[in-house]
């Protein structure tokens, strides 16, 4: 005798569609029962009918309710109302497929006071864990769900353990606090799933998307200079390239405007100069809470670098002049908005200086904020801080001798700041490049 099957139906309450099922004998008077079903919409629930899952159209929501042996009551779909979309599940209950169920349970069995499991759909989604007093949330992202399935599908082939092997430890990845006891994987790596990475991963993303991938990795899991140069020793300098040849695009189409720069220098510090771990830019409370001039625009940039040192950076375009054309008493000289933007980054470095340990908090409050960390665990020296402007270009001083030494004398002129130019810091990402392309030619 054949093993019966499971029919469902659908009733609607306003916006939404709750979904039952029921299982029925493969006999004819079974099947004519479970057509009679299918088409009941009565709100009243039937006997021996189990709920699947609601459906809230409005919210844009899926409630699937689990098995009694699933450590939560349900999960929840966020952003689409389609279950066909939701891979690894029934697209007419939103139950998961066993096997690839079997580890989506495992997961949320290994987190303590997990209340709360969402896979969410809508754009920009990220995969986290939230605490909220002894409870967690977990989020797994579309991106990630579906690189989690598309694990599964190619690594169950060599065998079901690898495929829980490489999940939990992608899903590690993006969160730490998930602690599960794993069997080492297989040491082959399925040529299935190295098609997957590339189809899945590459393919279906755009250019900018490629480039932001790329630079998330980069900055996520090399964060010591001198790893960073080991990995651009091993890969091609086509991040490099990028930024080589979108610096000398602004360079030519956005030489006057500081927006241009600020966001491009924002995006792009951490390779121009791998030491720089973490990038602030918008420093205007700190100043405001610091009560120095906050009706005045305050500098562009807070950095840390690899040592733990602050430094402020101030950004004025490439255009704008560095040092006089003509002389003064037999001297050229730094011009007023240069000699200007020096002195208010003095200021600012003396007004850190006396208040070293307010901006201590204040700076890590940005910090945790934009990078996720915690407070407790960021380390600062806020003493003596250095600053740098970014201002002009070096080519068209260059020209005449005269003025040309007299620049070299007048930018060490401020104790604590640097002065750098724009064509320098294309020269020196240049230089780079040629000895990257060096090392791998031997």
């Amino acid at each position: 005798m054949q093993k019966p099957a499971q029919y469902t139906r659908k009733v609607t309450r306003g916006d939404t569609i709750i979904v039952y099922s029921k299982s029925f004998n493969v006999t004819e008077k079974g099947l004519r029962n479970a057509q009679a079903y299918e088409k009941n919409v009565s709100t009243k629930q039937v006997k021996g009918e189990k709920l699947n899952c609601k459906i809230d159209k409005k919210d844009k929501t899926i409630i699937v309710f689990t098995p009694n042996n699933f450590p939560l009551p349900h999960f929840k779909i966020i952003g689409t109302t389609s279950l066909s979309r939701v891979k690894g599940t029934y697209s007419n209950t939103g139950a998961f497929y066993k096997g690839f169920g079997d580890i989506i349970q495992e997961i949320a069995e290994s987190i303590s006071n997990l209340k709360e499991l969402n896979i969410d759909y809508t754009k920009d989604a990220e995969t986290t864990i939230r605490k909220y007093r002894k409870n967690r949330f977990l989020t797994i992202s579309e991106k990630d769900y579906n690189y989690m399935h598309g694990l599964f599908q190619t690594e169950k082939k060599l065998s079901s353990d690898n495929s829980k092997v490489e999940i939990i430890k992608y899903l590690q990845q993006r969160i730490p606090d998930i602690e599960v006891e794993q069997k080492k994987s297989k040491e082959i790596v399925s040529k299935d799933f190295k098609n997957l990475i590339f189809h899945e991963v590459l393919n279906d993303l755009n250019k900018k998307q490629v480039k932001d991938l790329l630079f998330q990795l980069y900055d996520q899991y090399y964060d010591v200079i001198d790893s960073k140069i080991e990995l651009f020793k091993e890969t091609d300098t086509y991040k490099l390239d990028y930024i080589i040849n979108e610096y000398e695009k602004n360079l030519k189409e956005h030489s006057s405007d500081e927006t241009t720069w600020q966001l491009f220098f924002e995006e792009n510090f951490s390779i121009i100069n791998p030491s720089y771990k973490y990038v602030i830019r918008e420093v205007d409370t700190i100043f405001n809470d610091l009560d120095i001039e906050a009706d005045k625009r305050p500098i562009d940039f807070i950095v840390v670098d690899i040592y733990n040192s602050i430094e402020l950076i101030e950004i004025k375009t490439p255009s704008a002049p560095v040092i006089s054309s003509n002389k003064d008493r037999n001297n050229y000289y730094l011009v007023h908005n240069c000699t200007k933007a020096c002195t208010q980054l003095e200021k600012y470095l003396l007004c850190f200086e006396r208040n070293h340990e307010e901006v201590e908090k204040l700076v890590k409050r940005k910090i945790s904020k934009k990078y996720g960390l915690r407070q407790k665990d960021i380390n600062l020296l806020t003493t003596k801080p250095k600053a740098k402007l970014i201002i002009g270009k070096l080519e068209p001083i260059t020209k005449k001798k005269s003025r040309h030494q007299d620049f070299l004398l007048q930018r060490h002129s401020f104790k604590n700041i640097e002065l750098i130019t724009y064509d320098e810091i294309l020269k020196s990402l240049k230089e780079i490049k040629r000895e990257l392309d060096s090392r791998k030619k031997k």
